[in-house]
């Protein structure tokens, strides 16, 4: 990448009037997998990485000796070509050491080192605040992490950390800045830069506006047409990054009562056998929240006893799990203090990850967000959609409505426990904060990475 190659006909004709033709087929055969149709110059030292540590000893066929010619024939192309990065890369002993461990069966373990020395070569583009690349990519995904891994070659990364470092383990990780984290500082000044002949979008930018528009109109869900049209009417409220909205911090109140709870406990709140908090903890929630967590006493002067009394403490449990605020460890509940209750956390872990729920709260937060929260045309037009999809039902039949109806409580409920709703008047309203917080939701879902 930092050399300026020979064109590839020529170094591929200077192999050949040296006798090596087998090698210069081999050479041909490797770039085709490695470049596609982009022209020599393209190529960078992650695509090399990938193919000699993983792609070619786990993908090709032929057997070691097979594998290992193509590897020579590699490095003596790179030599010609003025590309000794890459020849240094094709004979490094960690490839032959991949090559041998792909060849003995053991592609897990092996995949697993090509992964950790790969990620540590200061060559490849990483996952930054705010953002990770996905295991699918779009078209400009694709083309921006290539694009990336360039400008990561192109840095300080590469230049100091240098094939040693990635083929031998060496100083990957030592040093006032890492390989890694060089690295990382390339991934994210590369995806945010302005980009002059693009109107002065970023990277950045255009992946999301990617994964935004791929979101909406979704494959994954058929000829879900009435969800399409719901997510398309907010597409433009979910375009920029939400803002943490004023008076956030009293909407927070129940997680950041209960962090400080955990924080009290030193070690944190064992859990009841059934995985609840304990009696005196939810009756210190219920006294404090009342009706924003669902505590709503039958008689005068009764007490909760358990979490499943208090609807919204089971909620707020979930959600902060789901946020990374606390987590769960040999049954007992712990704070993340780096994490504390910070809105884009929460509103990010605000929808439920798998589910029905998971399918239509954003359909509700999106008619929300358009001042529609009405019970009948919200849940009709929600049940039509949910229908279309067909994930849990036959595609078009009719989903139960009390299927639908149950979904949108238990989004009141969480809406609820987090201030996102006003409950004075005829029907519940988003204040300024749940207006911010829905949108917050529907941006880091519809902008999250594509998993397998």
């Amino acid at each position: 990448m930092f050399e300026i190659p020979l064109d590839l006909d020529v170094a591929v004709a200077r192999l050949r009037d040296q006798g090596r033709d087998r090698e210069a087929d081999d050479v041909i055969e490797s770039l085709a997998w490695m470049l596609g149709d982009e022209p020599l110059h393209r190529l960078n030292q992650a695509a090399v990485q990938q193919f000699v540590w993983f792609e070619l000893p786990y993908k090709w066929l032929g057997g070691i000796a097979r594998q290992r010619r193509v590897v020579r024939s590699l490095a003596r192309f790179f030599v010609v070509t003025g590309l000794s990065r890459y020849a240094a890369v094709c004979t490094d002993r960690f490839t032959d050491e991949q090559l041998l461990a792909f060849s003995s069966g053991g592609a897990r373990t092996a995949f697993q080192r090509f992964e950790r020395r790969h990620l540590a070569s200061g060559a490849v583009p990483l996952d930054v605040h705010g953002f990770s690349w996905g295991t699918v990519m779009g078209e400009r995904e694709y083309e921006a992490y290539w694009q990336v891994a360039m400008a990561c070659e192109l840095s300080d990364a590469a230049t100091s950390s240098g094939v040693g470092t990635a083929g031998s383990g060496g100083s990957a990780g030592t040093g006032p800045r890492s390989a890694r984290q060089r690295a990382i500082d390339a991934t994210s000044i590369t995806l945010s830069r302005p980009q002059a002949d693009r109107f002065e979008q970023s990277l950045l930018d255009e992946v999301e506006l990617e994964r935004l528009s791929r979101w909406i109109d979704d494959g994954q869900f058929g000829l879900a047409r009435t969800r399409t049209q719901i997510l398309a009417g907010v597409a433009n409220q979910l375009l920029s990054p939400v803002e943490t909205p004023r008076g956030v911090a009293g909407a927070m109140a129940p997680v950041r009562w209960l962090l400080s709870v955990l924080a009290a406990s030193g070690d944190g709140l064992r859990l009841t056998n059934t995985g609840e908090l304990p009696r005196a903890v939810v009756q210190e929630g219920a006294d404090r929240f009342g009706i924003r967590v669902g505590w709503v006493p039958a008689n005068p002067g009764r007490v909760p006893q358990r979490s499943a009394q208090v609807r919204g403490i089971p909620v707020l449990v979930d959600l902060g799990l789901r946020a990374g605020v606390w987590s769960v460890r040999s049954k007992t509940l712990v704070a993340r203090p780096a994490m504390a209750a910070r809105f884009p956390a929460i509103a990010a872990g605000f929808v439920p990850k798998g589910g029905f729920d998971h399918v239509a709260w954003p359909l509700f937060l999106a008619l929300a967000l358009e001042g529609n929260w009405s019970p009948a045309d919200t849940q009709r037009i929600v049940g039509v959609a949910m229908s279309e999809i067909g994930r849990f039902g036959r595609v078009g039949v009719p989903i139960e409505p009390d299927q639908v109806s149950e979904s949108r409580e238990r989004l009141l409920v969480a809406a609820r426990v987090v201030g996102a709703i006003d409950l004075r008047g005829r029907e519940p309203r988003l204040t300024d904060t749940g207006r911010c917080l829905a949108r917050a939701a529907l941006r880091a879902l519809a902008t999250a990475p594509a998993e397998r």
